[in-house]
């Protein structure tokens, strides 16, 4: 049988032999297959008592050895002497004795077997793990000497047991308090009592018992239940004591983990801690019980006096205060305070939580909830777990009872505010309405008489009325609607003939409706005159009408009038087919002040309340837009039987307003010429700049023209989606002014997404809007805009003034946007070619140094082997070290690209630590020593500096005092000298100088000597090799030390000296604590189980030879994605270590579907030929633990496997 299948069936035993690869098992067939049959069959203890004993005995004594089939209790039998204890030797055991062995040693299951009337100790395999410290000490021992503590609680149902042959025990969930490594802990059994009578007298002499822990199960439905209570009414809570209280009866319901508990919270003056609720806890008993606990001072000392009626409120009171102040819970020690509530334990507990309840944001202090714990469970990690949870379940209940009270207030306010918003729009609607009367009334005398006005100061009056009327319509519907809300409104109801005032009514609206091509229909029944306020129902159909045409493009308005299906009252309809409203906006579209967002309209003014006022007034009428017939439901008081005729003066406004929303206004003036899109050459020969003027009031376009089109080409549009239209082709304006609040898109819409558009963004917009305010303005300018003027300009009149200011701004934005958009231009496109450059360089080099790391790895890793072994020659080891030396030569120059690479790219990262430079210098000399031997060189060291200790990466470190020594080297003839020193200068700095006899360096040469695959000319290239890239990198890492490199010579043939400078540590007590806490961890880790996954068959022969052979790990392999999962189902392994390109799928995808998949925690070891910065963060991010750059030494490779493996143990 192989090892993948003997895994799914094999005894626990064997499968863990099995994960140990190479290692087969040889099972009889026989042995096999009747162990399957005792297993698999039910157990029926009858069947087995009256199965024949010489057929029993028979059976088992076919098996070679019973132990082998019965595991490792089956080898205590074998090896315990019987004649010793109270049941005897084995052959005199009766035969019901073996046959009830043979099916408990035999069963995976965990079972006890009771024998004899002091219940012999005896179980199998799978009891094993569940008995802990007492295996196998408590093998064939009494029940008394193995559970002394619950040896009474389980005697007298083990005696009756045995006393009734007819009896069979079965408990769930039973609770059990067992001593376990020293502990007393809370455990919970479920278990069955079945009795083996003896083939003679029938007596029961045995038990089998059956056993599952359900300790987990248990204690995770207990604590589910708490937290489901702490929420299931947190809804009832309004109030923080309220709150306080659910919570408290949540934690009263679970007194196994909480004997007690207490919750504080902070007053308003945060001086006092105040016991909101408890439980658990007799205010006249427990010395736990603290009522007020008050804050200290700025002195640190409490406020007040505080009377200590018991020990331990003293301390209580300390430690909670500290919890308080600083947000962080603490454990706190009970057990010299033996009094004190229990819970549903028989003592008190030993420890309490005192933890503080924070949501991110709070400030300190904060409430503190202080709770027993149980006594007989540790305080692990899923107790503290648990803890947390409950401690969030309660800061999100008070967070959100908290909100709710301050809601509750701030609707109290809002109500409030409501009262004096609507006091104010009464009063200043009053206000308004006596400059309007002044202006309107001799603008209208203007008209009338015409005085000898020009053509153009018709037209600049003609909008001045306009405007001022709009408003005067504003200002009436404002103060109506504050008349309303304020009780104010005296209604006066008479008999109406509402189909005719209805149809007047209509006509009114139909001149601007045909103008706008749109078709207006009155479809009104004969119905009896009906008791309306006339006033009031001109507003209510006219409000209706225009806000159907204001949002009704083609098509047609349909006014229906007719008595509603109960005889008793009218139904007024207004239908249109405009845009529609969307459902989630139609509960509110009759709340005032509320406008549907981003709706197409022919404009965006309005104030939001023309519906909210007709709801009002449909109201005051006693209707839900529907009226009544008859007087009976009005005010008698208001009712007056007689009729008036209706009069259409107040009617002009709104008929007005809607002509002003079409694209031409009244005086004929056509704006269509005024959007050309053409470049018009000025008279000087310049190019006009063209400008898009974006503004929804047609007057305010008008305005702004006329202001600004002898200078610029004007295109217009009537709100931002519009001028997006209008920019979607080829036209691109050099400069946009747009209105801030427009329908469909408004400015800050349009301005976010010229912004986000990338032809479009350089475009400056200049904000003109009537929003005045410094927080409107800063909006718009931190968004973006160019400018923010506010209508008016400058001064509220028709003169040159505005003109001035506007021509002025656009001026001087048009000049600074070209200025800009020629040097981004330039600017983008040497970036967009660099960008492009730097991509290339860094795919090439990603991709050269993985094709060319992965022949390496095993050639690096075999070499590493080979130099090492003593059974070859000293010749073929001398020529494998050479081998080893030009591969890492290779590694050397492919680190060096990369380095290049990070360093210009800023993406280098240091791992500094308190290391010594004196050591690092030796321990880099050591690695040299052959290249030093081979060209015999006398190297001088004069390492004199007192302080030595730096605090800096010890590999980036080390690979300067490598590039420049090695430099040295290369450089310095046969027998020839190098002097290394290290001195102190000031500012705490030590230098390190490496000055060689060498050919030297010329002053052209130093001048470029840091510069990246400069070497000098090609005649030193072609004579010493390399890349030029040592020096560069190694400047680069001496800057990111914040220290310095540099080189010196006094020429050609004079020698060269490298000077590296950087900051010293005069406190080395961090070297210290380090050196000692890596000499703890020197002991080696037990060997890993390790899951091996790589596609390169010369990689994966040497790795798997070196991980097992070396190193004494057990090993799984698998040469792909796919195969590592199947190993994986049946292989629990320690760690990982997987290659990234794998050729189904990636090693990101392996580690993310094991970590889903597998159910016990390993390490990860990312093994690749990728090395840039980025794959190293992204192996980190997916969930590997480590990346390590292939080729790997043999010494770092195990170096990662011990560390991660300590990580594991802790």
């Amino acid at each position: 049988m192989s090892d993948r299948q003997e895994g799914d069936d094999a005894h626990p035993r064997k499968r863990r032999k099995a994960s140990v690869e190479g290692e087969s098992h040889e099972d009889t067939p026989a042995a096999e297959n009747t162990a399957h049959t005792i297993l698999t069959a039910p157990m029926d203890i009858r069947s087995v008592q009256n199965s024949e004993d010489n057929l029993s005995m028979h059976i088992l004594k076919s098996f070679s050895s019973r132990s082998e089939l019965w595991g490792e209790c089956g080898k205590l039998m074998e090896s315990t002497d019987w004649s010793k204890t109270s049941l005897g030797p084995r052959a005199t055991w009766p035969p019901v004795y073996e046959r009830g062995l043979n099916v408990v040693l035999s069963n995976r299951f965990p079972t006890i077997y009771y024998l004899g009337p002091e219940f012999v100790f005896l179980y199998n395999d799978g009891y094993i793990p569940l008995l802990g410290s007492r295996h196998p000490t408590c093998f064939g021992k009494t029940l008394k000497e193995v559970f002394p503590e619950i040896f009474e609680d389980i005697h007298q149902a083990l005696t009756r047991s045995l006393s009734d042959a007819n009896s069979s025990i079965w408990s769930s969930d039973e609770l059990m308090v067992l001593r376990k490594d020293g502990e007393m802990m809370e455990t919970y059994w479920t278990y069955s009592y079945s009795p083996l009578k003896d083939d003679v007298d029938k007596k029961v002499i045995a038990i089998v018992c059956p056993l599952a822990d359900t300790t987990s199960s248990v204690i995770s439905s207990r604590q589910l239940n708490t937290l489901k209570d702490i929420t299931a009414h947190a809804a009832e809570s309004n109030t923080t004591r309220e709150a306080c209280s659910v919570v408290m009866r949540a934690i009263g319901l679970n007194t196994y983990d909480f004997p007690f508990a207490m919750i504080y919270t902070v007053d308003k003056e945060r001086s006092k801690l105040t016991l909101v609720d408890s439980c658990g806890v007799d205010p006249l008993v427990d010395s736990f019980y603290v009522p007020e606990i008050p804050m200290p001072d700025d002195r640190g000392g409490p406020r007040g006096s505080f009377d200590y009626r018991f020990p331990v409120q003293q301390a209580l009171y300390s430690s909670v205060v500290l919890v308080s102040t600083t947000g962080k819970s603490m454990v706190f020690d009970l057990s010299q305070y033996p009094l004190g509530p229990c819970g549903m334990w028989r003592i008190p507990p030993k420890k309490a939580y005192i933890m503080a309840i924070t949501t991110p944001g709070q400030e300190l202090p904060v409430p503190v909830i202080i709770m027993g714990l149980n006594q007989y469970r540790p305080l692990n990690e899923e107790y503290r777990t648990f803890l947390n949870l409950v401690s969030s379940q309660i800061a999100t209940l008070l967070a959100n009872t908290k909100a709710r009270e301050e809601e509750r207030q701030c609707v109290e306010a809002l109500a409030e505010l409501d009262r004096v918003k609507t006091a104010f729009f009464s009063n200043i609607s009053h206000e308004f309405r006596t400059p309007l009367t002044l202006m309107l009334g001799p603008l209208e005398d203007f008209f009338t008489t015409e005085q000898g006005l020009t053509q153009n100061q018709k037209e600049q009056l003609t909008l001045v009325y306009r405007n001022a009327l709009r408003l005067l319509k504003l200002v009436n519907t404002l103060l109506d609607f504050s008349r309303i809300e304020a009780g104010r409104v005296q209604a006066s109801y008479e008999p109406v003939d509402l189909v005719k005032l209805t149809t007047e009514l209509c006509e009114i609206m139909r001149a601007p409706c045909e103008r706008a091509g749109l078709q207006l229909e009155a479809k009104c029944e004969n119905i009896p005159d009906i008791f309306v306020d006339t006033d009031m129902w001109e507003k209510i159909v006219l409000n209706l009408l225009s806000n159907a045409f204001k949002y009704t493009f083609e098509g047609k308005i349909v006014v229906g009038l007719q008595l509603a299906e109960d005889g008793k009252n009218v139904t007024f309809s207004v239908e249109d087919t405009g845009i529609g409203i969307p459902k989630a906006d139609q509960p509110h579209i009759f709340q005032r002040f509320y406008r549907v967002h981003n709706s197409q309209g022919r404009t965006h003014e309005g104030t939001g309340i023309g519906l909210a006022l007709v709801s009002e007034l449909i109201k005051l009428h006693g209707g839900v837009i529907k009226i009544p017939l008859g007087c009976d439901h009005l005010p008698k008081e208001q009712v007056n039987h007689q009729k008036k005729d209706s009069t259409l003066e107040k009617r002009t406004s709104y008929t007005k307003n809607a002509a002003w929303w079409l694209p031409t206004v009244e005086t004929g003036t056509d704006l269509a010429p005024r959007d050309s899109m053409e470049e018009v050459p000025m008279s000087n020969g310049e190019i006009k700049y063209k400008i898009l003027l974006v503004d929804d009031n047609a007057d305010m376009r008008e305005y702004i023209y006329h202001l600004i089109c002898d200078q610029y080409t004007v295109k217009m549009a009537g709100d931002g989606q519009q001028a997006l239209e209008i920019m979607k082709g080829s036209y691109r304006p050099d400069l946009i002014l747009s209105d801030v609040m427009m329908p469909k898109l408004d400015g800050l819409g349009l301005l976010k997404a010229i912004r986000m558009n990338p032809n479009l963004a350089l475009i400056p917009l200049i904000f003109l809007s009537a929003r005045a305010g410094e927080e409107f303005k800063i909006e718009g300018l931190n968004m973006g805009a160019a400018d923010y003027l506010i209508k008016p300009f400058t001064e509220p009149t028709l003169t040159s003034i505005p003109a001035i200011e506007l021509r002025a701004r656009i001026a001087s934005h048009l000049r600074i946007s070209q200025a800009r958009l020629q040097s981004n231009r330039a600017e983008q496109e040497l970036r967009e070619r660099a960008e492009k450059a730097n991509m290339a360089k860094d795919h090439f080099l990603a991709v050269l140094s993985h094709e060319m790391r992965t022949p390496l790895a095993p050639a690096l890793l075999l070499a590493e082997e080979l130099k090492n072994d003593a059974t070859l020659s000293k010749k073929t080891r001398d020529e494998v070290s050479m081998i080893h030396r030009n591969i890492q030569l290779e590694v050397q120059l492919i680190d060096d690209l990369l380095d290049v690479t990070k360093v210009t790219k800023g993406k280098m990262v240091l791992h500094p630590k308190i290391i010594e430079v004196n050591e690092l210098i030796q321990q880099t000399l050591q690695i040299l020593t052959y290249d030093i031997n081979k060209k015999e060189l006398n190297i001088v060291t004069h390492l004199e500096a007192p302080h030595h200790t730096v605090n800096a990466d010890p590999a980036r470190l080390q690979q300067i005092f490598w590039n420049i020594i090695k430099n040295a080297i290369k450089f310095t003839p046969n027998k020839g000298s190098i002097t290394i020193s290290s001195s102190n200068i000031e500012d705490n700095r030590i230098i390190v100088r490496v000055t060689d006899s060498g050919i030297g360096i010329s002053q052209e040469g130093l001048a470029k000597i840091f510069t990246p695959f400069e070497q000098g000319g090609r005649d030193i290239t072609q004579q010493f090799g390399g890349l030029g890239l040592g020096l560069s990198i190694s400047r680069a890492l001496a800057v990111l030390h914040h220290g310095e490199l540099s080189a010196d010579s006094a020429g050609l043939g004079k020698g060269a000296t490298f000077s590296l400078t950087i900051p010293f540590v005069e406190d080395v007590s961090v070297r210290s604590s380090e050196d000692t806490s890596s000499k703890v961890n020197d002991a080696r880790p037990a060997p890993r189980n390790i899951l091996l996954v790589e596609d390169n068959e010369t990689t994966m022969m040497v790795l798997r030879r070196l991980l097992t052979k070396k190193f004494g790990h057990n090993l799984r392999v698998a040469y792909s994605f796919t195969e590592a999962v199947a190993v994986a189902k049946n292989y629990k392994f320690d760690m990982l270590i997987s290659d990234i390109g794998l050729p189904d799928r990636s090693g990101y995808d392996l580690i993310t579907e094991l970590h889903r998949m597998c159910s016990h925690q390993f390490k990860s070891i990312a093994l690749t030929g990728y090395g840039m910065e980025e794959d190293v963060q992204r192996s980190l991010s997916q969930g590997f633990d480590l990346h390590l750059t292939k080729p790997v030494q043999t010494v770092d490779l195990g170096n990662a496997i011990d560390e991660l493996a300590r990580a594991g143990d802790s």
